[in-house]
């Protein structure tokens, strides 16, 4: 469950003009540097998660010998590279081209998500503008959003104390407040249904070339950035079936940033075999290791730089008061996806440490954090054997940090416009809860201050309807979990 250290110290960064400075114990010999390919861009048949994208990673590395005597400038596009000192290496992270040099994403018109021809509604949604509630804030939220797979509500607090009593310091009236939800119910057996209800707002997509939430926001001048913890790409290996060309390049149409090639090197993600073995890869059931670290810890490196970046653009645009672009983050994390269901302890340091920073830098009080999970636990001896494994499958982490005026908000609109007088959160914290609300929240959130009053209705924002079925939250029977008893 540790990662052994390399043998040489390398210290090396890269400056704001894009100078990678390397040094290495041994000095200058035998120090080269493999420049990682940006992914962003790919088309989605270069995406297939086993065989096809590891390998034209690989292929892409471009090696350079490294001198110190002259300025070894990176590509402005390139996220990452491998230093390599003999036998040790690192990598080295960076978000690149600055936000201020980031233009402003125009959606083609034929995929516009503001456009209600390309929406699969065929009636104009009804709307609410937020200014309609006085002194109500106009600016648009943050998102944060950590997806933690195969993690139980159950499991989180065994394996991840400290991050559990982290999690709980985020709750300060006043500034900002933090809700977990206890019934939050999967919607199928895996990954792919829980993240399709979460990322698309269906589990069977209903039109061509469907586009993730992060489409929706970037279309909304959000600044947008995904850290995949695996060898794979999300929209390639769940939906790119549905798209009408596998030359369609999901990534550029829907990030601004993306972090993934890292994450296929053969030195955690085996390269020829079964990547997804017992002892090696993303489902190892050892610690997942990357050059001396944890794998987790070098997606939180590029995730704080990400927080840098977008922050110090938001400082020196508020000095001049004018608009500033809002951010979406997404990252997931595969640490409790393996059978003993141990690995998932090596995250808990690095996870709460996320948590304290983003608590102490101020971040919440103008951004959403949501740290949850798609399902708990499917493998291993309590899921196969025990009724309370299979009910922690179905059951898995939810917790929501709000800021203190979008609460504030929500009350108001509940007991304004809602049909029971209640607090939405404190009500939902109780409630059958699934994937579903949570993607009504995304939309509602990038919709921000004028948002579809049918999303709002739906989303964790309005307090859901007490005793509802399974039937009625989307949630099939062989998986329901919470079944009414007939009255």
């Amino acid at each position: 469950m540790y990662c052994q250290p390399e043998s040489q110290n390398i210290k090396a960064s890269v400056d704001g003009g894009g100078v990678l400075r390397v040094a290495c114990e041994s000095g200058d010999k035998d120090v080269f540097v493999d420049v990682l390919p940006e992914t962003r861009q790919w088309p989605l048949k270069d995406k297939d998660m086993w065989h096809v994208f590891n390998h034209l990673i690989l292929k892409k590395v471009v090696r350079i010998p490294y001198s110190s005597s002259r300025p070894f400038v990176l590509n402005e596009t390139t996220q990452a590279v491998v230093v390599r000192c003999g036998s040790s290496s690192t990598i080295v992270t960076r978000v690149s081209p600055s936000l201020a040099k980031l233009p402003v994403f125009v959606p083609p018109s034929d995929s516009d998500t503001r456009l209600a021809s390309n929406s699969a509604s065929a009636q104009k949604p009804e709307r609410f503008n937020t200014s309609r509630v006085a002194q109500m804030r106009l600016e648009r939220p943050n998102v944060v959003y950590l997806m933690l797979d195969a993690v139980s509500r159950r499991q989180f607090y065994r394996r991840l104390p400290r991050s559990a009593q982290v999690l709980k310091t985020l709750h300060r009236p006043g500034n900002h407040r933090l809700f977990e939800l206890y019934r939050y119910h999967s919607v199928g057996f895996s990954t792919d249904n829980n993240t399709k209800a979460a990322y698309l707002g269906e589990i069977y997509p209903s039109r061509l070339n469907p586009l993730p939430i992060w489409a929706y926001y970037r279309d909304r001048g959000y600044v947008t950035a995904r850290i995949e913890g695996s060898c794979h790409d999300w929209a390639k290996e769940l939906v790119g079936n549905n798209f009408d060309s596998q030359d369609y390049s999901i990534g550029n149409r829907s990030l601004d940033y993306e972090l993934a090639s890292p994450f296929c090197l053969p030195e955690y993600y085996p390269n020829v075999g079964n990547a997804y073995g017992n002892f090696k890869g993303p489902y190892s059931i050892t610690a997942r290791c990357l050059y001396g670290r944890y794998v987790h810890d070098w997606a939180f490196d590029y995730l704080y730089q990400l927080r840098r970046e977008f922050r110090k653009h938001h400082a020196k645009k508020l000095e001049h008061q004018k608009d500033v672009r809002p951010y979406m983050i997404t990252t997931s994390f595969l640490e409790g996806h393996e059978g003993t269901g141990e690995v998932l302890r090596t995250l808990d340091d690095s996870l709460a440490a996320f948590i304290e920073s983003m608590r102490d830098s101020g971040e919440l009080d103008d951004t959403v954090l949501i740290v949850c999970a798609d399902h708990g636990l499917h493998m291993g001896l309590n899921f196969a054997f025990l009724q309370n494994g299979r009910i922690e499958h179905q059951n898995p982490f939810f917790a929501m940090s709000v800021p203190e005026w979008l609460h504030e908000f929500s009350e108001t609109y509940q007991t304004e416009y809602g049909s029971e007088k209640v607090s939405p959160f404190v009500a939902n914290e109780q409630r059958l809860m699934t994937p579903f609300e949570t993607h009504h929240t995304f939309r509602v959130l990038a919709d921000w201050p004028e948002f579809e009053t049918d999303s709002w209705k739906r989303s964790l924002f309005a307090a859901q309807r007490a005793g509802r079925t399974c039937e009625e939250a989307g949630v099939g029977a062989k998986y329901c979990m919470c079944k009414i008893p007939a009255t």
